[in-house]
């Protein structure tokens, strides 16, 4: 016996359930996941500042001084985090797997951020 919400519902084919229940299960985002070809753009872009940044740094030359804040702003995000780790009596620990969503969060962002101020310091 249908209950008065069920019998006003549309009946579907089973192909067009199957699909609907396929769509719930799948997560709307991927977060963290990059594209094959967005993968190889950020590795050759990188590969090339990296190159132009030891290029200036066998030069001798420092371009953007101040590139070294955005260093030490990394530096401290990347201790916040391990320092939670080193709180739970957990001193060597390496990657993200000990830490909880923030804590990864704050690791990933104080190295991007460490990195993006070596290359800001050397190329400018």
């Amino acid at each position: 016996m249908r209950t008065p919400i069920q019998s006003k519902r549309p009946r579907m084919s089973p192909a067009i359930r199957r699909r609907e229940e396929h769509l719930r299960s799948v997560p709307l985002m991927k977060e963290n996941r990059i594209s094959l070809s967005g993968r190889v753009s950020l590795y050759l872009m990188l590969g090339i500042f990296c190159l132009l940044a030891l290029r200036n740094l066998a030069a001798g030359k420092v371009i953007q001084p101040k590139g070294l804040f955005i260093v030490a702003a990394g530096f401290v995000l990347f201790a916040i985090s391990k320092f939670r780790i080193i709180t739970r009596k957990k001193l060597i620990n390496l990657g993200t797997k000990q830490m909880n969503e923030s804590g990864a969060n704050l690791y990933r962002v104080g190295y991007w951020l460490m990195g993006l101020g070596v290359l800001i310091i050397f190329l400018g």
